[in-house]
Parts: structure tokens; C-alpha cells; sequence
């Protein structure tokens, strides 16, 4: 059980570091620019942390320009109890500007802020220092 938890822990940190390289790459080398949200799109699920309340999540489409070339990203928008609810309760509004990063050569688009650029490689990093610690607070103890 212990060695199958310091694997975990070893592969979650692992990907953590690779998606933080990159993640610091593509800071490094991409553009902040701004966007346009032009549409709100919206899903019926099942949301809370077990899913068992009916909620409506959203979907922002923002569209921006690399040279010359419209381009579409999608991010989330926030969710709301409730099926059908309407766009009004997501977190943005069509029109409404949405800052972003752009790489100029692969013209791939991230949100610019601290969750969208870092929430995957901290999330990871997060899950890989637990498993470690229960694996090396394991190790020490005996049946």
C-alpha cells in the first residue's frame, strides 16, 4: 500500500513540474491581450460535491484576434442551482471584455489570471504532496 502511494505521489509530481514548465514557457512567450465574450452557453448537470443537486453550468465563448485571424476559446463561467437557469447568473455577460494570454506561434489562448495558468500544476502539486506524506507517514508505522 505504501509503495502504491509514493507511485501516485511520484506521477503527480512529475506532471505537476512538466505542466508548470510549460505553464511558465507559455507565460514567457505569449501575449496578454483581450477578448470579447461574444455567446453564453449552458448545460443541465448534476453539480455539489456528490452530485446529486440539479444545476445549470455556463460556458463563456470569447473570441480574439491573432493576426488577422479570428480565433474562439471557451472557459467556464460559473454554475447555478437549479436546471435551466438563466444566462443571467453566469459569471460573464456577452460583450463583456475577458483578458487573456495568446502565443503567437501555436496562437494557443489561455485565460490571464492566477487559477487558469496555475490551478492544474498547484491542484497536482497539492495531490502528490499528500499522497507523499501519507506514503512516508506510513513507512513508519507498523501493524
Amino acid at each position: 500500500m505504501k509503495a502504491v502511494l509514493m507511485l501516485f505521489a511520484l506521477v503527480l509530481l512529475a506532471l505537476a513540474g512538466v505542466i508548470g514548465v510549460q505553464r511558465a514557457n507559455f507565460v514567457r512567450q505569449a501575449v496578454p491581450t483581450s477578448g470579447i465574450v461574444v455567446d453564453i452557453e449552458s448545460r443541465n448537470t448534476r453539480c455539489g460535491r456528490k452530485p446529486r443537486r440539479a444545476c445549470t453550468k455556463f460556458t463563456a465563448v470569447v473570441e480574439y484576434k491573432v493576426a488577422n485571424d479570428t480565433r474562439r476559446m471557451r472557459t467556464g463561467a460559473g454554475q447555478s442551482r437549479g436546471r435551466d437557469e438563466p444566462e443571467s447568473e453566469a459569471r460573464y455577460d456577452v460583450g463583456d471584455a475577458f483578458a487573456l494570454r495568446v502565443h503567437p506561434a501555436t496562437r494557443e489562448a489561455l485565460p490571464d489570471d492566477t487559477m487558469g495558468l496555475w490551478g492544474l500544476p498547484i491542484m497536482l502539486g497539492i495531490g502528490g504532496g499528500l499522497f507523499a506524506v501519507f506514503g512516508l507517514w506510513g513507512v513508519g508505522r507498523r501493524r
